[in-house]
């Protein structure tokens, strides 16, 4: 390398190893860190519940527990993915912010007030998507989400897709 004005100027060698690392930055390092891309949360809940389309607002306050009842009067039982579970880590982020306009720990402050004051119940936690189906197909009131490319919902019994607008 030899210094000219201030300027390095590289030598043959040196241009070839800053086009193998721009190979490497543009083309594997972007393959690293792939996340599939989901077609975005359906918010799900039982069949028996008898609105169809729930406002944005509705729905976070249902998923931060203000909202503890349906307009029939029935309890709303709220349904997410545990942490434990690598689902419960990057889909519940990922619906938090898209769907709910909040950070996963934002939802968790949100949560211990409502329980630690005796106000709310804590969210049933699931740790698969057959587990999210069955228990909303099984509980009246409950609801929650699931991937809207992964399963149809349509073709589960006692489950049906809530529209938010």
């Amino acid at each position: 390398m030899v210094l000219y004005f201030g300027y390095k100027i590289r030598t043959k060698k040196g241009i070839m190893t800053k086009k193998i690392i721009k190979i490497i930055t543009l083309f594997i390092i972007p393959f690293l860190f792939y996340i599939p891309v989901s077609n975005g949360a359906e918010i799900i809940a039982n069949s028996s519940l008898f609105q169809g389309t729930i406002s944005k607002r509705e729905l976070r306050s249902i998923f931060s527990l203000r909202l503890k009842q349906w307009r029939t009067g029935e309890r709303i039982i709220v349904v997410t993915y545990s942490d434990a579970t690598s689902v419960g880590k990057t889909f519940h982020a990922n619906f938090c912010k898209d769907a709910l306009g909040v950070f996963p720990h934002q939802l968790q402050q949100a949560w211990d007030r409502s329980i630690y004051s005796g106000t709310g119940v804590p969210p049933k936690k699931v740790d698969t998507l057959e587990q999210m189906l069955d228990f909303i197909a099984k509980t009246k009131g409950a609801i929650g989400y699931v991937d809207g490319g992964i399963v149809d919902v349509d073709a589960v019994d006692g489950v049906k897709i809530i529209n938010v607008d």
